[in-house]
């Protein structure tokens, strides 16, 4: 009896301590149990949550000793789909790592993985309230919440506008469009013109589209091809509004300022990482790479028009002067947008090395011309620091 109390005395000590510590502490101590770091995910704020699923997953993907067993992590993996389709919530990049990591090592069954590819990416249509006499701004804004890797693809999406009424009367449309998959490879916000030939005036408009996601499996065609691929889901989407078309199109937008702006933006925008799969070629002169982020909103408290530079982060304590490299890239959305979208670079960033960048959201005011729906926006350059680079080569 004395040595079963000796031992409960002890047992109750060690759970006191590993209670006493931080969670900070705990995943820096690569043999803290996971299922001790699971226990901390209950109640846990955003940045907590997301440090924790982090640190499993990377014991996934370093085969390193404390990865969770089979019912933790279907426990996190659940967990974790609840976020995916809760609307308006972050998508931190960690997430998807988690669940395509613990399936590779065999642990998440298959209707856990079959839901979690259905709802990897989402698309909202931007419709106008306004069009120019000879043009309408039909765009779409895929939202990737899947796991983000140049390496580990798994859904492309296939965006169809189907059908298009004015006043009744059928228009034409474009037909289907890639809208990339759920890794970097070529998503962010698009904008397909429908050629319009009808007088000025205001009009009851219908617009149907359709969404269809296909896995991709080893030997499909990298990047996706339209209607290549095993079906996953496909949904079908009506949108009625009142659309107006002027005389004559366009509106003029109005810059806001302020460093109070700049910092609630800031604040609103996080990139976590800088990744880079086609690294400078010597061939080409060392400049032309493949490479791209994904920047997530959380309520923009204003629309942002902007181009994406890059800029070396300083580094050491006498850093050398910065090198900026500009891209093609840009960024155009809305107020009150929550959600993430993908950047897609492929410009020639000669002698592009850096370990970490700056991420510069420059104002950009003529990517609104034409665009009747945003009338104003942030004025202020947008500098996202110290972003890591993470290569695949």
């Amino acid at each position: 009896m004395w040595v079963a109390a000796a031992i409960l005395i002890i047992i109750s000590a060690q759970s006191i301590f590993v209670a006493g510590r931080s969670i900070r502490q705990l995943m820096a101590r690569p043999n803290t149990p996971a299922w001790v770091l699971s226990r901390k995910l209950a109640g846990a704020d955003l940045t907590t949550k997301t440090a924790i699923i982090g640190t499993l997953a990377e014991r996934f993907r370093n085969g390193r000793a404390g990865r969770p067993g089979r019912a933790t992590t279907v426990r996190i993996v659940k967990d974790i789909l609840a976020e995916q389709i809760a609307p308006g919530r972050p998508w931190p990049f960690e997430y998807g790592r988690f669940v395509g990591e613990a399936r590779r090592a065999g642990l998440v069954p298959d209707d856990l993985w079959e839901q979690f590819l259905a709802n990897s990416i989402r698309v909202t249509v931007n419709l106008p309230a306004t069009a120019h006499l000879n043009s309408l701004p039909i765009k779409d804004g895929p939202e990737f919440r899947g796991e983000r890797s140049a390496i580990h693809l798994h859904v492309a999406a296939e965006f169809t506008m189907s059908e298009f009424y004015l006043n009744g009367g059928s228009m034409p449309l474009p037909t289907t469009f890639n809208t990339g998959g759920d890794a970097i490879i070529g998503g962010g916000q698009r904008e397909y013109r429908v050629p319009l030939s009808v007088p000025a005036g205001t009009y009851d408009a219908v617009l149907v589209h359709k969404l269809t996601l296909r896995a991709i499996e080893p030997g499909d065609p990298t990047p996706p091809q339209i209607g290549v691929g095993r079906l996953v889901s496909e949904t079908s989407h009506r949108h009625r509004w009142t659309l107006t078309i002027p005389g004559q199109g366009g509106s003029v937008a109005t810059a806001l300022h302020g460093t109070d702006l700049g910092a609630s933006m800031k604040r609103a925008i996080s990139i976590p990482l800088f990744l880079m799969w086609r690294p400078p070629n010597p061939a080409d002169g060392g400049g032309r790479v493949t490479a791209g982020s994904y920047v997530a909103f959380n309520n923009l408290p204003a629309p942002i028009c902007a181009t994406v530079v890059l800029r070396e982060h300083a580094q050491g304590e006498t850093p050398l002067p910065s090198r900026e490299w500009r891209t093609n890239e840009s960024v155009i959305f809305n107020k009150g947008i929550s959600g993430s979208v993908d950047l897609r670079i492929r410009d020639a960033l000669v002698g592009f090395d850096a370990t970490h960048v700056d991420i510069m959201l420059v104002p950009t005011p003529h990517l609104l011309n034409g665009n009747a729906n945003i009338t104003e926006f942030c004025g202020e350059t947008i500098i996202i620091e110290n972003v890591p680079v993470e290569r695949s080569e």
